[in-house]
């Protein structure tokens, strides 16, 4: 769909769908019910029930809520959206935009939208490779046959292997700079970000980073 064919009352349209469709998301986690179960160091360890059946603490609610969203958002990316039996593609700061914001949806050509599968492409491939790198690494913990690092060792760093691969299952994947930004707003989860840093700053990356607009520049 040719952009130019998509005024801005069709855009709005677009954008009130795309609403809809996130905040069916966001229902999917309300609270229904809730019940504690024990202390530890914070406090009280409280756990929710949500609509759609899931069951968890506050922080674990909050994160599987927003992996949802974006989840969805990468799929509203990568397939459009049909209205009125027209297929409408959308500019990829969709996944970087607030429900209110002005350019909420931005409508883009079907040639815009195809051009843009050569920065997919190198996301892809640019993640790809980092997994390979991570898979060889959680491979490695349990291949010691040496036993040198404690079991709690092991599982510490098995943690931060799986929740690197999680991370990079929400990483977008059409904006070269959305990508960068993404990966340095991960800081949260130091070890885990540090391990992700680590293996993009090697000398194996060095390519890739250029590819993504990086050129030689690390990762800090």
């Amino acid at each position: 769909m040719d952009s130019k064919s998509a005024p801005r009352h069709i855009e709005r349209k677009v954008a009130k769908r795309v609403r809809h469709i996130l905040k069916k998301i966001e229902k999917g986690y309300d609270v229904v019910d809730s019940y504690e179960d024990g202390c530890d160091e914070y406090g009280i360890i409280r756990y929710y029930y949500c609509n759609k059946g899931f069951e968890g603490e506050s922080w674990q609610l909050d994160e599987c809520l927003e992996s949802a969203i974006i989840k969805k958002k990468n799929q509203i990316i990568n397939e459009g959206i049909v209205y009125n039996g027209k297929r409408y593609y959308i500019h990829p700061n969709l996944y970087t935009s607030r429900y209110h914001d002005d350019n909420f949806v931005k409508i883009i050509s079907e040639k815009e939208y195809f051009n843009m599968y050569d920065i997919k492409t190198n996301i892809e491939t640019f993640i790809k490779k980092i997994k390979e790198k991570i898979d060889r690494d959680y491979k490695n913990i349990w291949d010691d046959n040496n036993k040198k690092s404690s079991i709690f060792i092991r599982l510490r760093d098995g943690n931060i292997i799986g929740d690197a691969k999680n991370i990079l299952k929400l990483a977008p994947l059409y904006s070269y700079i959305d990508f960068v930004e993404f990966i340095k707003n991960q800081k949260s989860s130091f070890r885990t970000y540090s391990y992700i840093i680590e293996i993009m700053n090697s000398k194996n990356f060095e390519k890739d980073r250029k590819i993504i607009g990086m050129g030689t520049e690390l990762f800090k």
